[in-house]
């Protein structure tokens, strides 16, 4: 939803979407990826048609990477493993 937002040049969209990211990110401590969130919170259109693509870019990756180390932490990735 928030790249349907990005593409569609809709802020009032991206504000909405990424709001539940950025509470949460911030409850599990990903740092990153809450600032990130925080970051957009005030986009235009004229801006998010400027750094809206490089925005998602770096969302996708912050996500990846904060998903990767809760997995990492909570140690779900190996019992996923061996459930098979």
């Amino acid at each position: 939803r928030i790249a349907a937002a990005v593409a569609g040049n809709d802020p009032e969209g991206v504000r909405f979407e990424t709001h539940a990211l950025r509470s949460s990110a911030a409850h599990f401590g990903a740092r990153r990826l809450h600032q990130l969130c925080v970051s957009i919170s005030g986009i235009t259109h004229e801006n998010l048609a400027k750094k809206g693509q490089p925005f998602l870019a770096d969302l996708r990756r912050e996500y990846r990477l904060a998903m990767e180390e809760l997995y990492r932490h909570t140690g779900l990735a190996a019992r996923e493993a061996r459930r098979g």
